[in-house]
């Protein structure tokens, strides 16, 4: 019987992300919504499977040293690293293709947070004007850094969320927000992860 392996994320813990299997993906992202976090969780990607029980056991032996407690299926990781291991497997995509939330407020907060934490200087993460962009989910789809905060994708100046929602509506999602720090690469890390690292560093080098 196939059962389905997800990849949640939670704007109220950036950088971290959950690994886990159900059988109904929309049930166990409202059953995840609890008092304890003040946002509900998102699905950023859910591919159901054969062996799901296999395949977890796989994702979480491949990402051992970036999880956070060992009884825990929470990881310190970049869910578009998850997603490309995914997608090494036969499987099918079955993401929600629209956010699974109660009600509006629920979309606004979620939708707020995920635009603050979005607002990444490309300069201060030493990513230079000029520089190509790769896109996470197809390497084969690329852009160009004009400026501090700005792409050109396909001949028009954007931003880096703004390009990467076209695109995944493109590939038929209809998610209304993403963070397109999250789905863009540079030297083989998205702009999160390498913002997140370079936060790190500074971090130990002031402690």
């Amino acid at each position: 019987m196939s059962e389905i392996v997800y990849v949640m994320t939670n704007q109220a813990m950036p950088g971290i992300i959950k690994i886990g299997r159900t059988n109904d993906i929309e049930l166990r992202i409202r059953s995840l919504d609890s008092t304890s976090l003040p946002l509900p969780f998102e699905c950023h990607y859910a591919a159901r499977v054969e062996s799901a029980i296999e395949i977890e056991r796989i994702l979480h032996t491949l990402f051992a040293e970036q999880r956070i407690r060992p009884n825990r299926e929470f990881f310190r990781l970049s869910p578009e690293k998850v997603v490309t291991a995914l997608r090494l497997t036969a499987h099918q995509d079955v993401t929600p293709r629209i956010g699974v939330f109660e009600d509006a407020e629920e979309q606004r907060a979620v939708t707020e947070t995920r635009v603050r934490r979005d607002r990444i200087n490309l300069r201060a993460i030493n990513v230079p004007v000029g520089a190509e962009l790769v896109f996470s989910r197809d390497i084969d789809i690329k852009c160009t850094v004009i400026n501090e905060t700005q792409v050109e994708y396909q001949g028009t100046v954007t931003s880096l969320s703004r390009s990467a929602l076209n695109i995944l509506h493109a590939q038929g999602y209809s998610v209304s927000s993403v963070s397109g720090s999250v789905f863009w690469m540079y030297e083989g890390e998205t702009l999160d992860e390498r913002r997140q690292r370079i936060e790190s560093e500074q971090f130990e080098i002031t402690a």
